[in-house]
């Protein structure tokens, strides 16, 4: 039995235990999977993304599904699937992840009118962190690993605020600040390079000008 529905994020296929191995491998594979002996799934699998998609992955930026597939390695189930990625700044790693957990650790990359949608919408991008340093370190962190691209536009405003204000003060950042502003940076950069075509030098540049114009009307 095979059956098929339309998510929020787009084409899902939903694959039954009696779904046949043919549709597997004609459809969604490359003919070098391997599966179970009787040419069956272990279970039910959700399958978000084809091959040839991009998706974002905390650590690794934006990645190629290179291959959707079995490991046969010791110490993994060898009835789970996983998605094969190639990060895009790194082609020759792979990074495998299980298909059943990927709605926790992987999202489908900005298509280019998403990543202008995000610029545009700087100026009323706002969050609220907290004031105690240790608890905002962790809010911080949570941010960085959601790869969520409004949530690195709170950080990199929140930071650039509190190096104009230190710098005011005669401070200098602190190496906790200055260590996530850069991570959100590249991560964010990254991406909207990607989508839009353009050099990641360029979306910082175009970026930062954006922040400092809010800056200067809000000081204003």
């Amino acid at each position: 039995m095979r059956q098929k529905f339309l998510s929020k994020r787009g084409f899902c296929a939903f694959f039954t235990t009696k779904c046949p191995l043919k549709f597997f491998t004609e459809k969604w594979y490359t003919n070098s999977i391997n599966v179970r002996n009787d040419g069956k799934i272990g279970k039910d699998v959700i399958i978000l993304y084809q091959i040839g998609d991009y998706v974002i992955k905390f650590n690794n930026g934006v990645c190629r599904v290179e291959d959707i597939m079995h490991l046969d390695m010791p110490g993994t189930d060898r009835n789970r699937l996983y998605y094969l990625l190639i990060p895009k700044d790194c082609q020759s790693a792979k990074v495998y992840v299980p298909v059943d957990a990927e709605s926790r650790s992987l999202r489908k990359a900005l298509s280019k009118e998403e990543a202008w949608e995000i610029i545009r919408k700087i100026p009323e991008t706002e969050k609220k962190w907290s004031t105690n340093d240790k608890q905002r370190e962790q809010e911080y962190k949570a941010a960085i690993q959601s790869c969520n691209p409004t949530e690195l536009v709170g950080i990199i405003k929140n930071l650039y605020s509190r190096k104009q204000i230190r710098r005011a003060q005669g401070k200098k950042s602190t190496s906790t600040d200055e260590r996530y502003f850069k991570l959100a940076e590249d991560s964010l950069y990254s991406e909207l390079a990607f989508a839009i075509g353009r050099e990641k030098q360029e979306m910082k540049q175009i970026i930062a000008k954006t922040i400092a114009e809010i800056q200067e009307k809000t000081e204003g």
